[in-house]
């Protein structure tokens, strides 16, 4: 049995990949401090690990055929995980794409090991669905709209990535890809739309992140357009504000100030809303010579969740193939046929997709 190590393995996306790999990896759990949730893993030991002490790093490291890493956030970890892994030639696999959109760690990575990142719900979840789409669905894909839309209570780890992501790489705000360009939307501003799967009108802004960018450009997709839920006004305030205070005083100069706007999120209420999340996706394109119009949703009551699955399904292809060295999304490496499958095995309630006959609306 392979033994993957996690890092972060507290937290809550650390918790949910753990769950969902007991069944065929041991996992040894990585944290400082050991916490009683623990208990319920099966396969499972903990290891005391200090990913800011390089020693207690590659100590934990050094035996593990996997290295999953589930700290934050990203844009203070870095690459110190991904690089202890890399020198000891071990898989490493991680929710956040750091190391592949920043070109500096990119370029400073060993690269005679394996990277699979952006192993999450988005970046991670979203690509698979479209490759899926892309390679299953469709001969030509001509048109993708996706919305992501939910109520979720963010970490403030998670608020900080959401903030420096909106940044990265060649990610654009108010952005969309169209034949190997990025272009500038048609609506600037919030756009509004109702769909069959929910009660009522959500306000969107169109963000075209890099794995998205990669997505459509690897699959043929002509025109892509991707729009975040923007509902929750005070969140909203609150990153426009830190993104603002990243662009005005840079990364080392800010990150106080966001850490402090991380805290007031943090400290909102959510008025005992339940979580939910959604990524809603229309296409248009052709099948058969036929022309062809579909809508697809994959619901998940919280994101870790979402992340779980992408995570386990990285790890089970790691474990029983050899993947070949380089910097990977996990749509490079999952066949479309391994993402079919699992598809399969996601409930009715979870996954829906079918063929529709109305015109796509334009937002």
């Amino acid at each position: 049995m392979k033994r993957v190590g996690i890092i972060g393995a507290s937290g809550k996306i650390g918790l949910m990949a753990a769950r969902e790999i007991e069944g065929f990896c041991q996992i040894k759990g990585g944290s400082r401090h050991y916490k009683k949730c623990y208990e319920s893993l099966k396969n499972f030991y903990w290891q005391k690990v200090d990913l800011y002490n390089e020693e207690s790093l590659c100590e934990f490291c050094s035996d593990c055929d996997i290295i999953l890493n589930c700290a934050g956030p990203a844009v203070v970890v870095e690459d110190k995980v991904a690089t202890v892994a890399g020198n000891f030639k071990i898989p490493y696999v991680d929710t956040s794409d750091i190391v592949l959109v920043d070109k500096a760690i990119k370029k400073s990575l060993p690269n005679d090991s394996v990277y699979v990142v952006g192993s999450g719900y988005v970046p991670g979840l979203g690509g698979l669905l479209l490759k899926w789409l892309a390679c299953r669905q469709y001969d030509d894909l001509n048109l993708v709209k996706c919305y992501q839309c939910g109520i979720q209570k963010f970490s403030e780890i998670a608020f900080v990535d959401i903030v420096f992501g909106s940044l990265s790489g060649e990610s654009k705000g108010d952005s969309y890809y169209r034949r190997g360009r990025i272009l500038k939307e048609h609506n600037l501003g919030i756009i509004k739309r109702n769909f069959p799967s929910l009660e009522k009108e959500y306000e969107f802004k169109s963000f075209l992140s890099d794995e998205m960018i990669d997505t459509a450009s690897k699959y043929n997709i002509k025109e892509l357009h991707w729009f975040n839920n923007v509902e929750n006004k005070q969140m909203s305030e609150l990153v426009m504000d830190s993104v603002k205070l990243l662009l005005s005083k840079g990364e080392k100069s800010a990150l106080k100030e966001i850490n402090e706007n991380a805290k007031k999120y943090a400290n909102l209420s959510m008025d005992n809303e339940e979580e939910w999340s959604k990524i809603i996706i229309e296409c248009r394109g052709k099948l058969n010579n036929e022309k062809k119009e579909s809508f697809t949703s994959f619901d998940v009551n919280k994101e870790e969740e979402a992340c779980g699955l992408v995570v386990g399904l990285v790890i089970k292809k790691l474990v029983t193939e050899k993947v070949k060295n380089g910097i990977y999304y996990p749509h490079d490496i999952i066949t479309a046929n391994e993402i079919e499958l699992f598809l399969s095995k996601i409930k009715k309630e979870n996954f829906t997709t079918y063929e529709i006959d109305r015109e796509i609306e334009y937002a």
